[in-house]
């Protein structure tokens, strides 16, 4: 009986969640959240070192903005008007 439960115990593991949760996949998962916060440590470094503020965060642009409320585009557009470009190597 006891050989019963622990199949169907084995069978149900993950069940609704559409994948396992197996020891191995919780260090593989933790493993790559640490690897994400070191590069992101990384280029937050490299941003402070080419001039960058270090009270700025160094934030990715959004690609595309057209479901964002008129307020929150129209900010990002004054912004992007007042702050020059970061991403042209300057010449000189």
């Amino acid at each position: 009986m006891d050989e019963k439960r622990s199949d169907a115990a084995q069978a149900n593991r993950g069940a609704g969640t559409g994948k396992g949760t197996t020891p191995e996949s919780g260090a593989t998962n933790l493993a790559i959240l640490l690897g994400l916060e070191f590069d992101a440590e990384l280029a937050r470094e490299r941003a402070i070192v080419q001039g960058r503020p270090p009270s700025e965060e160094p934030y990715v642009e959004p690609r595309d903005t057209r479901t964002w409320p008129p307020r929150l585009r129209a900010l990002r557009a004054a912004r992007a008007r007042t702050t020059p470009s970061r991403d042209v190597e300057p010449t000189g």
